[in-house]
């Protein structure tokens, strides 16, 4: 079955929310953007593989969210840095990426199609980051490449990828100026 996504209303949402939170400063030149992103993109995919060693996995449909007053603290305690959860870092980043180079964003995912191993999934997504960054003049095809990838494998898992992203975007509003860090 295929399905096709168009995100790029999502993406333009992720990229002006993240412009806000201060990460956009100073950096107008498009290839600058693609440089800071795609190794920001390839620390989340190496948080995912971190992730997947330490076995922390989240069952959302078995998980009850909590009120708005204990949302963060109940993220912190019981997604943040699972498996699900650096999937959703990884689409938020690339879907920034998109937003802030105003690409177009609609994917086609084949759900039939799936990595078995995933330490060929991995290898896979940091190789679409090196395509991304080495193709700067029209990295549009990576990114949705990358895109479709992370919704085939979550798919695959057995996980929904929309939620992980609202909660993880959810938690992110939440955070200080820049999530309290340089950059």
């Amino acid at each position: 079955m295929t399905k096709i996504l168009n995100l790029t209303k999502k993406a333009k949402e992720v990229y002006e929310d993240n412009k806000a939170k201060g990460f956009w400063g100073g950096y107008d030149d498009p290839k600058t953007r693609i440089s800071q992103s795609t190794a920001l993109i390839h620390s989340e995919v190496s948080e995912m593989l971190e992730g997947h060693r330490k076995g922390h996995s989240v069952d959302i449909n078995s998980l009850t969210l909590p009120s708005e007053k204990h949302f963060k603290k109940w993220f912190e305690d019981t997604i943040k840095s699972s498996i699900e959860d650096e999937f959703a870092d990884i689409l938020i980043r690339t879907l920034d990426l998109a937003g802030a180079l105003n690409l177009e964003l609609e994917v086609n995912i084949e759900y039939e199609k799936h990595y078995l191993d995933f330490y060929d999934l991995v290898n896979h997504l940091h190789a679409l980051c090196d395509e991304i960054y080495n193709n700067q003049e029209s990295p549009e095809v990576p990114i949705k490449v990358l895109v479709s990838t992370l919704f085939q494998s979550t798919s695959y898992l057995n996980t929904s990828l929309y939620i992980h992203m609202d909660l993880k975007l959810k938690y992110n509003k939440l955070r200080p100026y820049k999530h309290g860090k340089n950059y």
